[in-house]
């Protein structure tokens, strides 16, 4: 029900969607390696106009030159370090793209490679506008990251569709977070084990490293080796156990963890809920035999055949068992289960509230 490209996934099933190090810890977390979101692929982008057939004039499309990729990650220092040190055959491009961010000097820090203000995508550009193309996109072979296997919090957990739909968002949206906890947390452990000296302490704690003139006094000690600093980082990063992420992260940390058990939790289980269902308000665009409909994210809308549409009112107060066993009985329109799970997950359907000051969250949204 939702258009799926499927040639090319991120990882086989059962194997874990994250950058190495990050599946290491988060792996530990949850218990077992996270699902692939096999609807959002990246060598056959889900979010560019399919190949030899017409542009749906409803759809949002990507530019096929850059997919999503027109976005400037910042790079923590352990993170940085990993892309030095990787000397894969393969990964020469990328390790270079980083060398030259580090040669530039534009937001070039013992805390990792910033984001200048000057790297901010406006939305309309995003997915579209090569100007802002990411300086790691290898666009040899239809377009791949030069830093994959080490790759951000951003990237790392950014999906334009979701095999649960508001589900997933939610799932990966919190996991966005933790990340970012961690990175933070971690980048300012490293600064603080390597000891760049106190006046440079200062300036990172006051902020005062943006111009490319304060690059000296902002790397004290370690100054004129910034890559050896990088790669030690990474070495730091590399030995540190799920439980020493913890222990360093402090409460932030922890307690974003138990937010991403909860989303995991929801998303491994069942879409529908044992009582009442209710509609929400969505965007409709009618076609000839299909109807699509847009809840929690305009880049994953769902489409459902038209007759499924023109019944939806019947599932509003009723349960999903009541429902489809009055639409075979009335009308001998067959439902599955899994029809309704699709609806529920995509926010069209939701629990209805136990009363009147009971109303259900609003849908997430899209992470990005």
């Amino acid at each position: 029900m939702t258009r799926t490209r499927g040639a090319a996934e991120r990882a086989a099933p059962g194997v874990s969607v994250l950058p190495p190090l990050y599946a290491r810890w988060i792996d530990e977390l949850l218990g077992a390696p996270i699902e692939p979101e096999t609807h959002a692929t990246c060598a056959d982008c889900a979010m560019c106009a399919p190949a030899g057939t017409p542009p749906d004039p409803d759809a949002r499309y990507f530019n096929p030159r850059v997919k999503c990729c027109t976005f400037l990650p910042a790079l923590p220092n352990f993170l940085v370090g990993r892309i030095l040190r990787d000397r894969e055959p393969g990964r020469a491009r990328g390790r270079a793209s980083v060398e030259a961010r580090i040669a530039a000097g534009i937001a070039v820090t013992p805390l990792g490679l910033g984001r200048p203000p000057s790297g901010n995508v406006p939305d309309r550009a995003f997915g579209r506008d090569e100007a802002f193309l990411c300086p790691h996109f290898v666009p040899d072979g239809g377009g791949t990251c030069g830093i994959w296997p080490h790759r951000e919090a951003v990237c790392a957990t950014f999906f334009c569709k979701f095999v649960r739909g508001a589900v997933g968002a939610e799932f990966w949206s919190a996991l966005h977070r933790l990340l970012e906890a961690i990175e933070h947390a971690l980048a300012w452990h490293c600064v603080e084990a390597l000891d760049v000296g106190t006046a440079a302490v200062a300036r990172l704690l006051d902020g005062s490293t943006d111009a490319p003139e304060d690059r000296r006094p902002v790397w004290g000690r370690w100054a004129g080796r910034e890559a050896a600093f990088y790669e030690a980082a990474a070495e730091i990063g590399e030995r540190l156990s799920w439980r020493d992420v913890l222990e360093r992260g402090g409460p932030e940390v922890r307690l974003r963890a138990r937010l991403v058990r909860d989303a995991y939790a929801r998303v491994q289980a069942p879409a529908i809920p044992a009582g009442p269902l209710r509609l929400t308000s969505f965007v409709v665009t009618l076609g000839p035999t299909d109807v699509r409909l847009a809840t929690y994210s305009s880049t994953d809308p769902l489409s459902i055949p038209r007759d499924l549409f023109d019944v939806l009112p019947r599932f509003d107060g009723s349960t999903a068992a009541q429902a489809i066993a009055t639409l075979e009985a009335e009308q001998g329109l067959e439902i599955e289960p899994g029809v309704v799970g699709r609806l529920v997950d995509f926010g069209v359907l939701v629990p209805a509230p136990a009363s009147p000051d009971d109303a259900p969250a609003a849908p997430p949204a899209n992470p990005d």
